[in-house]
C-alpha cells in the first residue's frame, strides 16, 4: 500500500514524514490552504527529502506550473483544478489529477484516461484537504478506473478499515495526522503508516 503524507510546511516535519515510512512527501502551494507553502520552502523540502516529493498546485497555467517545477525540482505534481488531459504532459515531471468526488465524478476520471488519480471529499469553494470523507463505494467504483490515491478524512484509526473496503492503490493523508493546521504530529503519522500498511495483511 502506497501512502503519501501531504501538506507539510517544514523540512523537519517532512523529514519526519519520511522516517515514518511515508512513501511520498506532498507540499502545497494553494495560497488559500492553511498548509501553504512558499515555492523557496518547497524547494527546501523537495531537496531534503530522499522519497518522491509532490507539488501540489491549484488553478495554475502551464506557464507557471512550468517555473514552479523548474524552480521547485518535485517528483510528481498533482494537480488540482479543470485541467485538460494531458495538461503539463511536456514538463518531464509525471502528473497525476485530483478529483472531488462531486456529481459526475466517475465520469470525469474516465474521461481523463489517467492510469493513476487521486479522489478527495467534494467540499463547494475547497479544493482539497478539508478532512471530510468520500463515499466509500463511490470509492470503490473509482478504484476499478485505475490506480485510486483516496484522500480525504482518513486518520490512524479509519484508514485500515476504508482500505479493506475501498481497495485503492494508495492513500494520502493531511490534516488526519496532525496536532493542528500544518503541524505534523510524529506519532499519528507512525500509526497511520503501519495501519495501512497492514490493513490487507
Amino acid at each position: 500500500m502506497w501512502v503519501k503524507i501531504c501538506g507539510v510546511t517544514t523540512v523537519d516535519d517532512a523529514l519526519r514524514a519520511q522516517d515514518a515510512g511515508a512513501d511520498a512527501v506532498g507540499f502545497n502551494l494553494h495560497p488559500n490552504s492553511p498548509r501553504h507553502v512558499t515555492s523557496d520552502r518547497a524547494a527546501e523540502i523537495a531537496e531534503a527529502l530522499t522519497v518522491p516529493s509532490i507539488l501540489v498546485v491549484v488553478h495554475r497555467t502551464e506557464e507557471e506550473l512550468g517555473e514552479l517545477v523548474q524552480e521547485i525540482q518535485p517528483s510528481w505534481v498533482q494537480l488540482h483544478g479543470d485541467q485538460t488531459p494531458g495538461f503539463g504532459a511536456w514538463l518531464g515531471t509525471p502528473v497525476f489529477h485530483a478529483h472531488r468526488a462531486s456529481p459526475g465524478v466517475l465520469a470525469r476520471i474516465e474521461g481523463a484516461r489517467q492510469l493513476r488519480f487521486l479522489l478527495d471529499a467534494y467540499v463547494p469553494g475547497e479544493a482539497g484537504g478539508t478532512g471530510k470523507r468520500v463515499d466509500l463505494d463511490l470509492a470503490r467504483r473509482a478504484a476499478e478506473l485505475g490506480d485510486l490515491i483516496l484522500a480525504g478524512g482518513l486518520n490512524p484509526d479509519n484508514v485500515a478499515a476504508t482500505i479493506r473496503t475501498v481497495r485503492p492503490w494508495g492513500v494520502d493523508v493531511a490534516s488526519g495526522v496532525e496536532s493542528s493546521p500544518g503541524v505534523k504530529d510524529v506519532r499519528a503519522m507512525q500509526a497511520f503508516v503501519t495501519a495501512a500498511r497492514d490493513a490487507l495483511g
